[in-house]
């Protein structure tokens, strides 16, 4: 794994891959992730290559393996889409705190046609609390609103401010028509 590592320092990724693949048969968890980042990100072209890199990751139990299994099963990459297996892998990722997985998740349930905002609220609230823009502004606009939460403008105000400082466009549009 280590001399993966320096490879991808070097950006020789023939020899990265080929000492990533080499860790990651022997179930290094770590080097399957690393491997499948390479591949997601210098391969997006091709990619089932990650989604098998992530899987492999993922059923080793690596959080952020979990959350992109559940991307890459949401958003029909690499794989064909399929929900279930998204809420599934989001929740395992979401269970160890994996914000995006926490976001994702509260996205999909958001779509449902029988929503449970207390779920959803909960789920944004503990993304929004490490630090997801996204989910900031999710819970802002439901404190505005009032969707499944008590109206709050001031709980509004701090969600859209905290979303608006980590530059989120919309949410500084929203904070200044308070």
């Amino acid at each position: 794994y280590a001399l993966g590592i320096l490879a991808i320092e070097n950006e020789d990724y023939h020899y990265a891959i080929k000492y990533l693949e080499a860790a990651a048969y022997q179930q290094y968890a770590l080097a399957a992730y690393t491997l499948a980042k390479i591949y997601h990100e210098r391969e997006p072209k091709a990619p089932k290559k990650a989604f098998d890199w992530f899987l492999v990751a993922a059923q080793q139990n690596h959080v952020e393996a979990c959350y992109y299994v559940g991307l890459y099963y949401h958003n029909g990459r690499g794989v064909k889409q399929d929900l279930k297996l998204a809420i599934y892998w989001y929740e395992k990722a979401a269970m160890k705190d994996d914000r995006d997985a926490l976001y994702h998740l509260a996205m999909i349930l958001m779509k449902e046609p029988n929503q449970d905002f207390s779920v959803i609220f909960k789920l944004l609230e503990r993304a929004a609390n490490l630090n997801h823009p996204n989910a900031q502004y999710n819970l802002a606009v439901m404190y505005q609103k009032g969707d499944g939460v008590t109206q709050n403008e001031q709980l509004a105000f701090y969600w859209y401010e905290k979303a608006a400082n980590q530059n989120l466009a919309i949410a500084q549009y929203n904070l200044g028509m308070l």
